[in-house]
């Protein structure tokens, strides 16, 4: 969850800090007492045991792989309860009755698309041993709390009991987790908003495309062809707060086959990057039961292993980036506002009243009630209404999403997945995959890998999904999805490797529509760039060369920028220090580089000063301003790379120099600009500016990091290097007198390699296991993390049943 949605008041933070303290002096013993481990082996039952490792990692045997889903939702509940609850009402849209009317558009848009609708259909498509793995997992959550354990701290900060577990909420959990990796409309919003206020010309050098018709493919006409008010005048800002785009964010998966390695075993490498949080979505596991053999990394509220391997198999994935959503502009009937148009007929808006229950603000027992929040909502042919919840609706959008498609089988696909025995088996699983879109990678232990795209893509009719498009207009929408067998795959390719990277994942001539916004193609190039140097200088590579790789800090876009801003004139003797260093970088934003610090920061001033500036924002579209300023200052290195050297008059006006150089005059200036801002955070000598000084990794908690003084206790800071586009992926947003705040990144990293019956298994959580900021597995992971370091997770007793494509009840 994104924490910007959180604006605690002076005089609430204080009273919340003054209950916080006496709270948490009272019951940091009792706390910590609550969260030692289990004992270093205990038995749930006679044939299910728990043992429980020096980083809280436990390793489940069980004698059915019921059992092991059931141990499942206990360890989940007793690590990660508060966790849990947090998951569980932001799903539900009811985080207000816990933290008030701050929740209240996070509920309000939770509401809107009705996860739990989506995830009865879901549980309804599943088969019965998947159904059978929620339901042991909701009772092992439950048999934890009904075991009467003195509750986390917060429950009683707040003054609430956990809710039951069901396994609807895990589904619907997991309707959110492909939220936040299916943004697609949130583009469209920006597109449209920027075509609205960019010129042509400035249009086609950011987006690399024709600026559209207003009219007819931006804002829709009535069904008379009247056009619409401005579709600036719409206001998404609660909306796109919650669904983070992913300018800067992906993954990175990438296999090596048997035969490049020393020993002829495959070798698997994945970093999920998503937003950083404490504690970390993922749980360590190593999972025993029957049949089941799986290790890796589960997701809290789910009882498989998502990404990890079993005894014959390993795979990872990263986000395909697939356009899997679409707006839709409705027509409602002039007449008769219940009725809106569909090609010559008109349609009955689906109506239903949602009440949201809001906390007062603290101290509540000194506040009024809060009324009840009574909200009208419509739904159409495709989909929710999402414009009902705003209060400047003069537009009727309907949206439509893969996720909210009746009877999802994604976590069917997940769960059999975990049973594959070889790539035939892996690819079939594979095909109930449903949302978010992902590149799965794969090996085995016969040296083999794949990789096999996975999820719903629709197939558009006269439209490209750039756009919001016309919803009266019945020849526009999805009539189909890409057939499976056409889905992007690879296996055993020629060159001995696959890389992963959000990059385009398909040839120029592919015949269906996966994505308009496919990732920079650098960490791709990046990673197998590195994998033939190995080769060349090796003849093989190593798991030690795979280490290397997934912290790599180089970013190729930096070094193609550099000869541009090298050959720049300096106009002081700052600027010429500060040019001389970058003459002697290698574009690695290594966290002792101040040559790294120089070009972060100048880059973002550079792209204010050139691409921001020279924009002509309208001040009444204050909404279409700030979409657009935030998706100017994120744009990358390769964008600007791309405007500096194929069309920078769009932007740059060299008037007074006779400097033959793009954009010179804009890049002196801000270079003025970023030096004084290192100098103002890190004094004037040019050596102290490193990249870790300035540039910092924040692990948040929510509620918690939004009120001072509190967050301290809960959440983590740590000196980071990277950017965007290096394989160590780290974005950053400038903090006036902070510095350059990271909040997205690898959330875990793991490399596995396979061969026969040998299996070496590396991994490290980006936090730890438990979700007690009072417990040493709160954190304890963190250096290491930080560090690049990885830690061994075998389990004892390696065997290969015969029938892993049996189910054991």
């Amino acid at each position: 969850m994104n924490l910007k949605i959180f604006r605690p008041k002076i005089v609430r933070l204080f009273l919340l800090l003054s209950a916080f303290g006496i709270i948490v002096l009272g019951l940091q013993y009792d706390n910590i007492r609550m969260y030692q481990p289990i004992a270093e082996s205990t038995c749930l039952k006679p044939d299910l045991c728990i043992k429980i490792d020096n980083y809280g990692v436990p390793e489940i045997n069980a004698g059915s792989d019921k059992d092991v889903f059931l141990a499942m939702g206990y360890l989940h509940a007793k690590d990660r309860l508060w966790q849990l609850e947090i998951m569980q009402r932001t799903a539900s849209g009811s985080l207000s009755e816990l933290l008030g009317e701050d929740a209240l558009s996070s509920d309000i848009w939770m509401r809107s698309l009705q996860l739990y609708n989506s995830a009865n259909s879901a549980f309804s498509s599943l088969s019965p041993d998947a159904k059978s793995s929620l339901e042991a997992y909701a009772e092992g959550v439950n048999t934890w709390i009904n075991e009467k354990h003195l509750l986390p701290p917060e429950f009683k900060i707040f003054g609430i009991s956990p809710h039951k577990w069901t396994a609807i909420d895990s589904l619907a959990w997991m309707k959110i987790f492909a939220l936040n990796l299916s943004h697609n409309f949130n583009d469209e919003i920006t597109q449209a908003y920027a075509a609205e206020i960019m010129s042509s010309e400035q249009f086609k050098a950011i987006f690399g495309k024709t600026k559209p018709s207003l009219k007819a493919d931006a804002i829709g006409n009535n069904y008379d062809g009247s056009p619409k008010k401005s579709f600036s005048s719409i206001d998404f800002s609660g909306i796109s707060s919650l669904t983070p785009g992913l300018n800067v964010a992906g993954s990175n998966a990438f296999t090596v086959a048997g035969r490049l390695t020393k020993d002829g075993a495959s070798i698997l490498a994945n970093d999920p990057h998503l937003e950083l949080q404490m504690p970390s979505i993922w749980y360590v596991v190593k999972q025993r039961g029957k049949v089941l053999r799986s290790v890796g990394m589960s997701l809290v509220g789910l009882p498989v292993v998502v990404f990890g391997r079993n005894n014959s198999i390993a795979w990872g994935g990263t986000s395909m980036i697939a356009d899997v959503q679409d707006l839709f502009v409705e027509s409602p009937k002039p007449d008769d506002p219940n009725l809106y148009k569909f090609g010559e007929h008109w349609e009955r808006f689906q109506k239903r009243v949602e009440k949201i229950i809001v906390k007062p603000r603290m101290p509540a027992i000194l506040r009024d009630e809060y009324p009840p929040v009574m909200l009208s909502l419509r739904t159409t042919r495709h989909g929710p209404v999402i414009t009902d919840t705003q209060t400047n609706n003069d537009q009727v959008l309907s949206l439509s999403w893969v996720g909210l498609q009746g009877g999802d089988t994604t976590y069917e696909a997940l769960f059999n997945v975990n049973y594959a025995k070889d790539w035939r088996t892996f690819r079939a699983a594979l095909s109930q995959f449903v949302t978010p879109a992902i590149n799965f990678v794969f090996i085995d232990k016969d040296g083999n890998i794949g990789f096999q795209g996975a999820g719903k893509i629709p197939v558009r009719s006269g439209y490209r999904g750039d756009f919001p498009v016309q919803g009266s207009d019945a020849t526009l929408g999805w009539h189909r999805y890409i057939p499976y067998d056409k889905m992007p795959y690879e296996f055993n390719p020629p060159r001995g490797y696959i890389v992963s990277a959000n990059n385009r994942n398909v040839p120029e001539d592919y015949p269906y529509l996966i994505s308009n916004k496919f990732a920079s193609p650098a960490r791709a190039q990046r990673i197998s760039e590195l994998i033939e140097d190995t080769k060349r200088r090796y003849g093989y590579v190593s798991i030690e060369a795979i280490k290397q790789i997934q912290n790599d800090l180089t970013s190729l876009p930096a070094r193609r920028l550099l000869p541009l801003l090298l050959n720049l004139p300096p106009q002081t003797q700052q600027q010429s220090a500060a040019i001389n260093m970058l003459k002697k970088w290698d574009g690695r934003m290594t966290k002792d580089s101040s040559a790294a610090s120089i070009f972060n920061v100048w880059m973002r001033h550079f792209v204010e000063t050139a691409f921001v500036r020279p924009i002509q924002f309208h001040w009444n579209k204050k909404n279409a301003n700030e979409k657009v300023i935030t998706m100017v200052k994120s744009m990358s290195n390769d964008q600007i790379f791309d405007i500096l050297t194929k069309n920078p008059s769009v932007f740059c006006l060299d008037k007074t120099s006779q400097i033959k150089l793009p954009c010179h005059e804009e890049l002196l200036s801000s270079l003025n600009d970023a030096l004084e801002e290192l100098e103002k955070l890190r004094g004037s000598k040019m050596d102290e500016w490193t990249w870790g000084s300035i540039h910092s990794a924040t692990f948040s908690s929510v509620p918690f990091s939004a009120f001072n003084g509190i967050k301290e206790v809960y959440q983590r800071k740590i000196s980071t290097g990277g950017t965007p586009d290096t394989v160590n992926v780290a974005n950053y947003d400038f903090h006036q007198s902070v510095g350059y705040v990271q909040s997205f990144g690898p959330t875990f990293r793991q490399i596995v390699k396979l061969r026969g019956q040998g299996i070496t298994h590396l991994y490290i959580n980006s936090t730890g296991q438990s979700g007690s900021p009072f417990y040493r597995h709160y954190d304890d992971m963190l250096p290491l993390y930080e560090n690049g370091s990885y830690l061994s997770l075998s389990i004892d007793h390696i065997d290969v049943p015969s029938n892993l494509n049996a189910r054991a009840k």
